[in-house]
């Protein structure tokens, strides 16, 4: 079978997925992604038998399309529909290949949305036959626009449980710390976390220290407190092990599709402290037991689930750390793998080239 992913820029979800997705016999893939970009500088080693690899800033669109239609596949997977190439392509290629878009914008009822949820029928569907979502909030979109059933998929976004399984299990010395995994970037709210944290700071005896990693130029006054402790971009094979040393995530976004970190997070057996705008916050935290989701934007809600975190005993902690794994086998690489094949196997269409690949 032949897939090609057309991407936007690379992400360590679609490594680890990719790497999976390659261990199954008789898969061949192309892939086209966007450039790295400042605030997320991933690097990624190479993958056995994934050669097709093609930049998307360093070869015209002309040689790019080529190289796809020249490819011939039987699935074409579109990272949404932003790119004119790629909606090209899919257009292209619909009448005999699968086509899947990836969606992770929540619903939130907004006129915009409203208008893609009336033009779909009309519009979308000449491009893509399924939309694969990490989510119910997404789910919900893609209902809306006429996408459910066969034609809707869950569990986009993942990442290496194993990895961070291993890293976290019997993880007896950690520090009693905060850790913020994330853009600098306005949206990711980390001026309230800033203030939170230093609130926190003045209300015990004993704070914890908060660790924040990542990139990007924003950087609020507050964040640049000598009692908030600064780390560059930490690549994804690293990240496993760095987490560990922590215990608890705490990730204040205004705004989130979805916030892939808290599947890491509690895959290393974290608590998590999140805003309700996160996506992944209906999946992997549940208040009370395994951390505390709170209003975006409130310093005072962040401050205070940062003191019920500081108050819990080691036996509490620990439910919580277990009770963060077991959530986090929600999703997995090998469950994305899963859910590619399966959907590919049920979906109904009468294709030709489907009909050869099943």
């Amino acid at each position: 079978m032949r897939i090609v992913f057309l991407c936007s820029e690379m992400a360590a979800y679609y490594w680890v997925c990719f790497k999976k997705l390659l261990e199954t016999d008789d898969i061949d893939v192309l892939l086209v992604h966007w450039p790295a970009i400042k605030d997320a500088p991933y690097q990624f080693e190479a993958i056995q038998r994934l050669t097709n690899v093609f930049d998307k800033s360093k070869f015209e669109d002309s040689f790019l399309a080529k190289a796809v239609y020249d490819f011939q596949p039987d699935v074409l997977y579109v990272s949404g529909w932003s790119d004119k190439l790629y909606l090209q392509i899919a257009r292209q290629l619909k009448p005999r290949a699968l086509v899947i878009a990836g969606l992770d914008t929540q619903w939130k009822g907004t006129f915009k949305q409203h208008i893609a949820s009336f033009i779909s029928p009309f519009y979308l569907k000449r491009f893509f036959d399924v939309f694969w979502v990490p989510g119910k909030r997404q789910k919900y979109f893609a209902h809306r626009m006429g996408y459910s059933g066969k034609r809707c998929w869950e569990g986009l976004l993942t990442c290496d449980v194993d990895a961070y399984n291993f890293a976290g299990q019997g993880k007896s010395d950690r520090k009693k710390s905060f850790l913020y995994v994330g853009r600098y970037s306005p949206e990711k709210g980390i001026d309230v976390l800033a203030e939170a944290y230093l609130n926190y700071r003045q209300a015990v005896s004993d704070p914890w220290d908060l660790h924040c990693v990542g990139a990007g130029l924003y950087k609020p006054k507050k964040i640049d407190s000598p009692f908030i402790q600064q780390n560059e971009f930490i690549q994804p094979e690293k990240m496993p092990a760095f987490m560990a040393e922590h215990k608890c995530l705490v990730l204040p976004s205004l705004s989130d599709a979805w916030g892939l970190v808290i599947h890491e997070a509690t895959s290393t057996g974290l608590p998590v402290i999140c805003t309700s705008a996160c996506g992944a916050a209906d999946h992997l935290v549940e208040h009370g037991r395994n951390g505390w989701i709170i209003k975006p934007g409130s310093d005072e809600q962040l401050t205070n689930a940062m003191l019920d975190m500081h108050k819990l005993s080691t036996e509490q902690w620990n439910v919580m750390s277990q009770e963060s794994m077991r959530l986090s086998l929600q999703y997995s690489p090998e469950k994305w793998v899963q859910t590619l094949m399966k959907g590919i196997q049920e979906f109904n269409w009468d294709s030709k080239a489907v009909k050869r690949i099943l």
